[in-house]
């Protein structure tokens, strides 16, 4: 019985600490441009939330950035901002950008085949632009160089040795070649014989 009576008493005693202890005062109702504010956000979360459940690892999206609209893949998308959702996506170049998901929309069907058609005619441009600055800039450097060099060549010729002609190891006399030494015997008998 002592222990019922102990439990009771606890219990008592709760109580009368819950009621003593002050209630905190409740929040001071918002104003009206403060709760239009806060049922915005609401409506942007949920509308977000639908739009994550849609997308996953690969998805094609359309991101607005400085007013130009580009295509690229979904990596990854964040779900660690209370505040709002980022994904991170590859664009057609390779790079990949963390962006806020409101600058993001889905693509689909032939809007989706256009821009990846228009994005890489712009990349294969963009590699010639670079590549014809870059060959400009060798040009340059090489013409600097020149410059700096003045009348020097770049390359020093190496002087050619001359052959020696052969000659026969006994008597010293220059080795004929077989076959320049009968025409021109036959030329020799051809002119005195007739």
């Amino acid at each position: 019985m002592k222990n019922e009576e102990d439990i009771a008493a606890a219990a008592r005693a709760e109580k009368k600490a819950a009621a003593a202890a002050p209630t905190p005062a409740p929040a001071p109702p918002l104003t009206k441009s403060q709760a239009k504010a806060a049922k915005a956000k609401r409506q942007k979360m949920r509308k977000q939330a639908a739009f994550v459940d849609t997308l996953k690892k690969g998805s094609k999206v359309f991101v607005t950035r400085k007013g130009t609209e580009t295509i690229g893949t979904v990596v990854k998308i964040h779900r660690d901002d209370p505040e709002e959702y980022y994904v991170t996506v590859r664009d057609t170049s390779g790079q990949e950008r963390q962006t806020l998901l409101s600058y993001c929309r889905e693509a689909k069907g032939a809007k989706v085949l256009k821009a990846e058609r228009v994005a890489r005619v712009k990349a294969a441009a963009e590699t010639g632009e670079r590549k014809a600055r870059e060959q400009e800039e060798q040009d340059l450097e090489m013409e600097r160089l020149a410059n700096a060099l003045g009348d020097k060549p770049l390359v020093k010729d190496k002087k050619k040795k001359k052959k020696k002609p052969q000659t026969n190891g006994e008597t010293g006399a220059k080795k004929k070649d077989p076959v320049t030494a009968v025409a021109s015997s036959e030329t020799k008998k051809g002119k005195g014989a007739k």
